[in-house]
């Protein structure tokens, strides 16, 4: 081979890896470009996430915070009905208390008017006695 034809195949070959090369570097670049790209879609990701726990989180701590006062509202609700609870055992007991005494008011009031009665029909009939006798004589 002559000289000539040596540097021609060596820059065929030269031109030939440059060719490859190119083509191998338009392949990374385009790797690079899609892992770049993946890479933003990943953040994004990840960002969405983070914001979407953030809201979950706060919404968590909103419902502790409701499941709380309810809480204690409940307690509340449950010493306010055993305060009523307490308070109308009292009043039942002096309600019977008084139902008692006045059923033993009426039993005294009773006995009094067959007492008063009794005492009035004695009294009518010494009177009616007095008159007929006052008649007789």
């Amino acid at each position: 081979q002559t000289h000539k034809q040596q540097i021609r195949d060596v820059m065929t070959v030269h031109e030939k890896e440059q060719l490859s090369w190119a083509s191998e570097r338009k392949a990374l670049e385009d790797a690079l470009h899609e892992a770049k790209t993946e890479l933003t879609r990943v953040r994004n990701d990840k960002e969405q996430t983070v914001t979407k726990m953030t809201m979950v989180e706060e919404e968590l701590r909103m419902m502790g915070a409701r499941a709380s006062q309810a809480e204690s509202k409940n307690h509340a609700l449950e010493a306010r009905i055993s305060q009523m609870q307490q308070t109308l055992s009292m009043e039942m007991v002096n309600a019977e208390t008084r139902v008692r005494e006045l059923q033993t008011n009426y039993a005294q009031l009773q006995a009094y008017s067959r007492s008063s009665t009794t005492d009035l029909e004695h009294a009518v009939q010494r009177l009616a006695q007095e008159c007929s006798e006052e008649r007789a004589k």
